[in-house]
């Protein structure tokens, strides 16, 4: 007998009977069937982003005849807790809906660190591995929030010249750079490039580190207050100030070209 493209329902006791005029005898043999393990959810291949400190849950489920194992790994390292007390896997949910075992694995990591941002291997294993069906690889993103490297520092220019602030921050993704001008009475309005006046240079190194330069062109009395530094993403902000103060060369104003005679008496 023989069974053609075995499947898991095809896992049964056979018997094979022999009969004469004499008599009958009978003999039984037991069919396993195994099935590569395979994995169904979440997929092939799948990218998770996530904020700083929060957690993430990485799901991972599997299929196969006996039920398979699931580990994960990140960089051909094991992940458990012993490996990562931010790391806690949750027990595996076996379930046999068909013929075939069907387990649900996860895997959490708690308050997550830029560090974290990694590749994670998947892998479901019955005895039976078979490339690629049984790895899922996940990409993970922690977005970080921007911090401000290099603050702009206080200025004194003498009038016209030339004010130039210099700022770096750092984030993922990498911020966006704007300048504002600080009011006395806290608002704020955004400076924007304007010929004659400002020119803004913003520079990228990087994925995540930028630099830019305000430039405030022929300054001007008007133009002494606070300016502030602001780089933001998706996960939030952050910003410094500085303070610009413009000082006048001095210039007679009166009197003017005429020529003045005063005369003056002077008595003993």
């Amino acid at each position: 007998l023989t069974v053609v493209g075995t499947e898991p329902s095809d896992a049964l006791d056979y018997f094979c009977r022999c009969s004469n005029v004499v008599d009958t005898i009978e003999a039984t043999a037991e069919l396993i069937v195994h099935v590569v393990p395979e994995i169904v959810l979440p997929g092939e291949g799948f990218l998770y982003i996530v904020n700083e400190f929060q957690p993430i849950v990485f799901v991972c489920g599997a299929t196969g005849i006996p039920a398979p194992t699931v580990n994960w790994y990140r960089n051909d390292v094991i992940l458990n807790e012993a490996t990562n007390n931010r790391v806690s896997i949750a027990p595996p949910s076996i379930t046999q809906p068909d013929d075939v075992f069907s387990v649900l694995h996860t895997l959490t990591i708690d308050s997550t660190r830029d560090s974290d941002s990694d590749t994670y291997t998947c892998v479901a294993d019955n005895g039976n591995r078979r490339m690629p069906n049984d790895t899922l690889n996940i990409e993970l993103f922690v977005r970080v929030a921007p911090v401000i490297l290099i603050p702009p520092e206080d200025l004194t220019v003498v009038s016209p010249e030339d004010a130039t602030f210099f700022c770096q921050a750092t984030a993922r993704p990498g911020p966006d750079m704007t300048w504002w001008r600080v009011e006395e009475d806290g608002n704020r309005n955004q400076i924007m490039e304007a010929l004659g006046e400002y020119n803004i240079v913003n520079v990228e190194i990087g994925e995540r580190v930028r630099n830019s330069t305000l430039v405030v062109i022929g300054s001007q009395p008007s133009d002494t207050g606070t300016y502030l530094c602001q780089a933001g993403n998706v996960v939030a902000m952050d910003s410094a100030t500085a303070n610009l103060t413009v000082y006048v060369i001095p210039e007679i104003v009166f009197p003017e070209e005429e020529t003045f005679t005063y005369i003056v008496n002077v008595t003993d």
